[in-house]
């Protein structure tokens, strides 16, 4: 079940961070279009990854421009982050609270580049 009929644009840290979960098909799953540019693809292609190698051959979209997160909002994309993600599947029910939870702490105790207050306040309003 999508959630969105618009375009969602994302950064490396975004499916790097899905793909160290194993979660990178959320992405699918949460929305009809991921849109990625050029740059973004180098980066992740560069990862020796399943998930990573199937959304590149199914459903990611690479565009030429450089799509900076202002430019992808002006364009109709919406911009999506790693926990807004998990955050928005939980929501959804396409993964249980209890496996957002899981995710998120997983975030916390692995080397993910998001402050843990950030990861904390996303576990407390799934607790809420």
């Amino acid at each position: 079940m999508k959630t969105s009929p618009t375009a969602v644009v994302s950064d490396a840290d975004v499916i790097i961070h899905l793909a160290k979960l194993g979660r990178v098909s959320l992405l699918r799953e949460l929305y009809e279009c991921v849109s990625i540019p050029e740059h973004v693809r180098m980066e992740i292609t560069s990862k020796d990854d399943h998930g990573i190698t199937e959304a590149m051959d199914s459903y990611l979209i690479v565009h030429p421009s450089s799509q900076t997160p202002a430019v992808a909002i002006e364009e109709g994309f919406r911009v999506a982050g790693t926990i807004g993600i998990i955050l928005r599947a939980a929501y959804i029910q396409a993964i249980t609270i209890s496996e957002a939870i899981s995710l998120l702490e997983q975030m916390r105790s692995e080397d993910f580049r998001i402050h843990p207050d950030l990861i904390q306040e996303a576990i407390n309003t799934l607790c809420g």
